[in-house]
């Protein structure tokens, strides 16, 4: 059986559909790496900045430069646990699985157009129930602020 003709713009369709949410993605993960650099190098560096000054010289330190230095540890210490809270490292895993997995289905697109064959139709139902499982199991370790509300129990 030859497979319709609409076939192969179908699968240029989807090819290009999942190249610009593979591009969405590694957008959102630029975007939140350098926003975890950001938490995690101030958790790190300006405790130990404020603490290294205090050691030497604790005398002055008054009460102008003990308030600043009160507010940029307590600075780092929010963005440490916001770092930590959010689950970030776990979220930059899942988006870095999610690009591979969109590649991976690319490829094989890319593949089955360029093949052809008689079994196109079934190498493309094939490839679209892998991206439904896809979507299905997507970020199993989300950050909480977009998990849903939690239903009361009867």
């Amino acid at each position: 059986m030859d497979p319709p003709p609409n076939i192969r713009s179908f699968i240029d369709l989807r090819i290009r559909q999942l190249l610009l949410e593979e591009r969405k993605y590694r957008f959102k993960l630029w975007i939140y790496g350098w926003l975890s650099w950001i938490c995690v190098v101030v958790g790190i560096v300006v405790p130990l900045l404020v603490g290294s000054a205090l050691l030497a010289s604790p005398a002055g330190f008054g009460s102008k430069w003990g308030n600043i230095a009160g507010g940029l540890t307590l600075l780092a210490a929010v963005l440490t646990g916001l770092h930590k809270g959010l689950k970030c490292e776990a979220y930059h895993d899942a988006c870095r699985r999610q690009i591979h997995s969109l590649r991976s289905i690319v490829e094989g697109f890319e593949a089955t157009a360029t093949a052809g064959g008689p079994d196109l139709l079934t190498q493309v139902d094939a490839l679209e129930t892998r991206l439904r499982e896809l979507r299905t199991v997507t970020f199993d370790v989300p950050p909480p602020r977009v998990l849903p509300p939690a239903k009361a129990s009867p």
